[in-house]
């Protein structure tokens, strides 16, 4: 490590050194973050900026820096991809605590397309990291991690239950409760009509509101699986990406999975792949009988 920041800090400036650079910044990031060190991410941003520097210095081939798509832009990737993920971990996913929506069916939808709002930004810098260092695994990375923002949406989204949900607020409560009291057949009515309208109102919106952020989950998800499988890449992010879509597979059936992938370009539905291919299931053999007895010799 000490040798890795000497170099760095000798040659940073270099133009000519500047892809050994990132290798250094990343070596000292990786080693200080396996033990433990917090200063890792200053050696991530080290590391972007040394990949600035050798970008903007590699020759252009096909309109773009040769840098692109290199082991130092993975290095690169890498460090922005870990700073922006702990952020959505931090400060986004279902699974840390957010998006467990509570309140009236009015400030459920609000709050829930507030939360869009945030998936639709961290989308985005997810998409520059893809566009910035062309990386085939942090692109397959990136790509799932897009799915599953808006599978922290629609996963909050779909578990809004009573007592937490409520169709009126309070001033609603009062009128309703006061018809129902009433001895007026037609007050109560009344009270019933407008408590089904809400009701259906609420599972419109809420089902319109599913399918929007089903279609991009699956679109991502599935150019995580279709990208992995182009470049050749295995990581966690590729299993999270099937296992999300298998699951989604079991809630929305293969038709709607159909429907969404067709988006992905060159990329083909067949009825339950995802279910077959997630990580952890194994196929079992067609069972083989047994052989028929040999014939019985007469002695």
């Amino acid at each position: 490590m000490t040798a890795m920041q000497r170099y760095h800090d000798a040659y940073q400036k270099d133009v000519a050194a500047s892809k050994f650079v990132v290798i250094a910044a990343y070596n000292v990031a990786k080693t200080k973050r396996a033990g433990g060190d917090d200063g890792y991410r200053d050696w991530h941003k080290k590391t972007i900026a040394a990949f600035d520097k050798y970008r903007g210095s590699a020759p252009i081939k096909d309109g773009k820096s040769s840098a692109l798509g290199t082991l130092q832009a993975s290095m690169a990737a890498e460090a922005e991809y870990t700073a922006l993920d702990a952020e959505i971990r931090k400060n986004f996913d279902y699974d840390t605590g957010h998006h467990r929506y509570q309140g009236t069916t009015v400030e459920v939808i609000n709050k829930y397309r507030a939360g869009a709002k945030d998936a639709e930004k961290y989308n985005n810098r997810l998409e520059e990291i893809i566009e910035s260092y062309l990386s085939p695994e942090w692109v397959v990375a990136a790509r799932s991690r897009q799915g599953s923002l808006y599978d922290s949406l629609r996963t909050g989204l779909y578990n809004a239950r009573p007592p937490g949900l409520k169709l009126f607020n309070a001033q609603e409560e009062k009128i309703l409760k006061k018809f129902r009291d009433s001895d007026n057949p037609d007050d109560q009515e009344k009270a019933d009509q407008y408590e089904q309208k809400r009701r259906e109102l609420w599972r419109t919106t809420r089902d319109q509101e599913l399918a929007s952020a089903d279609q991009i989950m699956i679109n991502r998800y599935v150019q995580a699986v279709y990208y992995s499988r182009k470049f050749n890449v295995s990581n966690p992010a590729v299993d999270k990406a099937i296992q999300r879509l298998a699951f989604a597979t079991d809630i929305l059936g293969d038709e709607k999975i159909r429907q969404y992938a067709s988006s992905v370009k060159d990329f083909t539905y067949q009825d339950g792949m995802f279910l077959r291919s997630r990580p952890g299931i194994t196929v079992e053999a067609d069972p083989q009988p047994l052989p028929m007895p040999l014939p019985v010799v007469p002695h």
